[in-house]
């Protein structure tokens, strides 16, 4: 219970006599100065009171209690910390904060799901080079089959190369045709029997380019003393070769090798009467 407003403090106990004193300011600070609420004796006895009970309180200008100072020296830890970083940091020291990484993926697991999906992009990338390298091997080795007669006939020495990849598919390299590598040597048409309607052509067909070449088909034309003609053979391979070279290629298909020499003796039989020829060989 607190003690009447008027009572003597000086019996009370030293905390007992502060907050007594602590209220009484209180009320004084509180009360108008203008309805004579509190008087100079009243101030003056309490003042004196709380003089013997040992406190600091003193007069305002005003004429009313100051309230005591609390002293204390306590400081907040949380400044005590702020100061000596601060110390810290103007003594070159650097402050105590986490250092910057370049390292933005997290957390360990979405490091490693990051990685994972690195890895799993490279190895897509390897695969799609991969593919894209088969592809493209696979359409030379189509380009180099489609055009394999052409690539035979420029580079000789893929021949073998192309007969080898063709075997197991069933297909063959066939000859080139190449007209300008042909030449025919020492042709002659002749009578062997007199009176009769035979006629035997002898030529020599030589292959004088650097590859094998298709076998041509050869014409002839029986002209008349002003060379005009009278009338035109066309002989396939099937019709000029030897015999013995026949019975080993029919057709002819395997050509003829490069620097290679074919003898040919073709007989036929006619009721024109040439007094002159032209033979000349082309491709159908």
């Amino acid at each position: 219970m607190a003690p009447a407003p008027d009572a003597d403090l000086s019996e009370l106990p030293e905390d007992a006599r502060r907050e007594a004193g602590s209220q009484r300011a209180g009320r004084d600070a509180g009360t108008d100065a203008g309805t004579g609420a509190g008087t100079i004796a009243d101030t003056i006895a309490d003042t004196k009171a709380d003089t013997n009970a040992g406190t600091k309180a003193s007069l305002s200008a005003g004429g009313y209690l100051r309230a005591p100072a609390v002293e204390s020296n306590e400081i907040a830890p949380s400044a005590i910390a702020r100061e000596q970083a601060m110390r810290r940091w103007q003594g070159g020291a650097a402050p105590d904060t986490v250092p910057f990484s370049a390292d933005l993926s997290g957390t360990p697991e979405e490091a490693a799901l990051a990685a994972r999906r690195a890895a799993a992009r490279r190895r897509r990338l390897r695969w799609s080079a991969a593919a894209a390298a088969l592809a493209a091997l696979l359409a030379l080795f189509a380009a180099a089959l489609l055009w394999r007669t052409e690539l035979a006939g420029r580079v000789p020495a893929l021949r073998p190369w192309l007969e080898a990849a063709c075997a197991p598919l069933g297909c063959r390299v066939p000859p080139s045709k190449q007209l300008s590598a042909l030449r025919i040597d020492g042709s002659q048409l002749q009578m062997p029997d007199a009176g009769t309607e035979d006629y035997l052509l002898t030529m020599t067909l030589r292959n004088e380019g650097r590859a094998v070449v298709a076998l041509p088909a050869i014409e002839l034309v029986l002209t008349d003393a002003q060379d005009r003609p009278l009338q035109r053979r066309v002989l396939m391979p099937a019709d000029y070769l030897p015999p013995a070279h026949r019975a080993r290629d029919p057709d002819g298909a395997a050509g003829l090798q490069a620097g290679a020499e074919l003898p040919l003796q073709v007989r036929f039989r006619t009721r024109q009467t040439a007094d002159n020829y032209r033979v000349s060989v082309f491709y159908p």
